[in-house]
């Protein structure tokens, strides 16, 4: 029996047996092992959305009540204004993936690692920008450093609008390998918006101006 919390690793199973198949150019078990990773990260999401919900919902009981104000703020500003980082990422991540899905283009995996239809591998990072002077118009995020195939930085601005980049890292490896990185083992992204579009700050070169990659979704079919 699987619990919840061991889905993710009975995903990263499914998918060792979608790549076992693609080798052994077996069309059936490609469809049932794909199937059932499909499955199986609805069931993610699905318990993900049932954690951010119930955390909401326990939040909001303890919450400090204002004393005779008539004047409430929307719930959504509350929730964001409470949201952690780390739960905004998640969240939007798997609002972005579930956007994508409408589309007709699925993505397998969890938290910041997909696959697509051809196993093709896709970091996703998140970041806000922040309502300070030196950091307006910046966004600051950071991916595991492995082999991957796309990076896609989704990027939320103080109106709240989301610019998706898809960077397809074949394209741009010579700005890929030029990126910083952290003790930790992370690729990190800085990027700026300025009077020309978006630009991915490169530490030892120039800046690669990345608004053409902006919802290139179908990269990702």
């Amino acid at each position: 029996m699987c619990s919840i919390q061991e889905l993710p690793e009975l995903k990263a199973k499914i998918l060792e047996r979608v790549a076992l198949s693609a080798k052994d150019a077996d069309v059936r078990a490609i469809t049932r092992w794909s199937k059932a990773a499909e499955q199986c990260e609805k069931f993610i999401q699905e318990s993900a959305d049932l954690t951010d919900r119930v955390k909401s919902f326990t939040d909001s009981l303890w919450q400090k009540q204002g004393s005779n104000s008539v004047t409430k703020q929307p719930l959504t500003s509350k929730l964001k204004m409470r949201m952690s980082p780390k739960l905004a990422g998640s969240r939007n991540r798997r609002e972005w993936v579930r956007m994508l899905s409408s589309k007709g283009i699925l993505l397998n995996g969890h938290d910041k690692r997909y696959y697509t239809k051809g196993l093709q591998s896709v970091g996703i990072a998140f970041a806000n920008e922040l309502d300070r002077p030196q950091l307006i118009d910046k966004w600051f995020l950071g991916l595991k450093d492995e082999p991957t195939d796309f990076a896609v930085l989704l990027c939320q601005d103080l109106e709240g609008k989301l610019h998706d980049f898809i960077l397809p890292v074949a394209e741009i490896t010579t700005n890929w390998k030029a990126l910083g990185r952290s003790k930790g083992g992370q690729v990190l992204f800085h990027i700026r918006r300025d009077p020309k579009g978006f630009v991915l700050l490169n530490p030892i070169g120039e800046a690669l101006n990345i608004t053409k990659y902006i919802g290139k979704y179908q990269a990702l079919k």
